[in-house]
């Protein structure tokens, strides 16, 4: 399995390689004394360039909820893929009983054996 990962890992670096001068715009503004500042788009930045920590910023920017993943392949890939529009975007909703419910016992034998 870690072949895997190091292949799946591979092909965001490739990814990111091929689309590098896409990425990242530089603007040219001039600051109160005339002089020129550059600023960079933190959304333009390489995802391979980011830390953990940036990573899980961005996430939790892109996808609207937090994130708890230290794997910087799987945050990257996860950016990607809610940029793109292949995951869901907003809170983690979870399925709550409405109104008043009884919890029955549930009971497992093994079938008798036929002879």
């Amino acid at each position: 399995m870690k072949r895997s990962r190091r292949a799946a890992a591979r092909l965001l670096n490739d990814a990111d390689e091929n689309t590098a001068g896409d990425n990242i715009t530089n603007d040219t503004e001039a600051d109160d004394n005339g002089q020129p500042t550059t600023t960079t788009d933190p959304a333009d930045v390489k995802l391979t360039k980011l830390t953990i920590a940036e990573l899980q910023e961005r996430c939790r920017q892109t996808l609207l909820h937090e994130t708890r993943s230290t794997s910087a392949a799987y945050l990257q890939w996860k950016i990607r893929q809610a940029e793109k529009g292949r995951v869901r975007i907003g809170p983690v909703q979870r399925r709550t009983a409405e109104g008043e419910f009884k919890v029955l016992p549930l009971r497992m034998r093994p079938r008798p054996h036929k002879t």
